[in-house]
């Protein structure tokens, strides 16, 4: 029992740390002694380990812990620490609706007050994630009365963060720019890190979205240093492949593309889907832009499989499918790429993504052309260009009005 007592400090001292190599090389060692059972362990320690193969991308092992700890302590599985572990495992799996029903369980029993409103918050970002916006919007509301009132500068700064994230997702791009700096200053007096870098990465999105690229440049080396700082590597492969975009965008493709395939080959070997994703789309993008479609389908293909096993209705998935179907139509698959806009535009409907879903009308527009229908490409042009001033989208409102 006394070397599971120090197992479990020595554990979350790494976690604490943040040094997740450490803690999978310890748990490895660990694992091969005769002697360790799963099943002797405490909850505690249970969640801890399904922690750190979380952090470390070994998403079964963390499930086989936290399998093992449903089953041995079930009366803990309303506790806070219990419901943050299986959130994240199943957003992971695309399971927000479950996550919902899981929060609306705990929140109906007896929690104290930050307790409770902890609870919110995640039910908010649960809403978020199965793309009901309106709801996760009213949760975080009511998250940012209470901790603006409370005086709680952390977890304001999480949730003006996700009002910002949602925001953005609707394109309101003035609004989450607001938010995101709020979030900042909160996150700065409680010196976090990580958060800070999360809100100066998006800060940099925003800004080269805005066709502000000097600016886009600055806050995203801002966000590099920080996620350095704090050892994330999977966030500091974000930042890279948002500054290959904004080198995509001021027309130097050769260095973006030399970016990109370094990040992507690097998430591979992280097992970090969603950045090996968005290499593989964006290095599509490249390609397309590049007239080599053939090459650009086979990316675009592999972005929508690394896409589907994370996030089958996420904005990575609209974006791939809508990017899918452009090059499609330049190869001269007219009926495969009807199909494909179809299911970009179910997802942007979805999601309320009218940045993606006005990019989609351009391209309904150029297959409308291909076919010799021009009045129709008329009415799709019309609609792309309406959709994209709404959301004040430079980039590709120029792109719409070449076409």
């Amino acid at each position: 029992m006394a070397d599971i007592d120090i197992m479990n400090d020595d554990l979350s001292l790494l976690l604490r740390n943040r040094d997740y190599q450490k803690a999978l090389e310890m748990l490895r060692e660990w694992e091969s002694k005769d002697e360790f059972d799963p099943e002797t362990l405490s909850g505690e320690l249970l969640l801890a380990i399904s922690r750190t193969y979380y952090f470390g991308k070994r998403y079964e092992k963390s499930r086989e812990y936290l399998y093992v700890f449903e089953n041995n302590y079930p009366q803990m599985c309303l506790d806070i620490e219990y419901i943050e572990q299986k959130d994240k495992l199943l957003i992971l799996e695309d399971k927000a609706d479950q996550v919902i029903k899981l929060l609306f369980t705990a929140i109906n029993k007896n929690k104290n007050e930050n307790e409770k409103y902890w609870l919110i918050l995640y039910l908010g970002k649960a809403y978020f994630w199965n793309g009901e916006y309106r709801e996760a919007n009213r949760h975080f509301r009511k998250c940012h009365t209470y901790y603006l009132e409370a005086g709680d500068d952390h977890m304001l700064g999480l949730t003006l963060y996700m009002m910002g994230y949602l925001a953005f997702q609707r394109n309101m791009l003035d609004q989450a720019e607001s938010y995101f700096e709020e979030a900042l200053s909160s996150f700065k007096k409680v010196k976090r890190a990580k958060q800070m870098g999360n809100c100066y990465n998006l800060l940099g999105i925003i800004k080269y979205r805005t066709g502000n690229y000097e600016e886009s440049k600055k806050y995203l080396d801002l966000a590099r240093s920080k996620y350095q700082f704090c050892s994330s590597i999977n966030n500091v492969l974000n930042c890279r492949i948002a500054g290959a975009r904004v080198e995509m965008f001021r027309g130097d493709y050769d260095l973006s593309e030399g970016i990109l395939k370094e990040t992507y080959r690097e998430a591979g070997g992280l097992n970090y889907r969603r950045a090996q994703a968005l290499s593989a789309e964006f290095l599509g993008e490249i390609c397309c832009r590049r007239e080599r479609y053939g090459e650009a389908e086979q990316w675009l293909t592999e972005a929508l499989e690394l896409a589907e096993r994370t996030a089958p209705r996420g904005d990575v998935a609209a974006e791939v499918f809508r990017r899918l179907g452009d090059v499609q139509i330049e190869l001269g698959k007219l009926t495969e790429a009807e199909a494909t806009l179809s299911e970009a535009e179910k997802l942007c409907n979805h999601l309320d993504d009218k940045y993606e879903l006005g990019s989609v009308f351009r391209a309904r527009a150029v297959l409308a052309i291909r076919r010799g229908d021009p009045e129709t490409a008329r009415s799709w042009i019309d609609e792309s260009v309406i959709l994209h001033r709404t959301i004040n989208e430079r980039f590709e409102l120029g792109c719409t009005y070449m076409k």
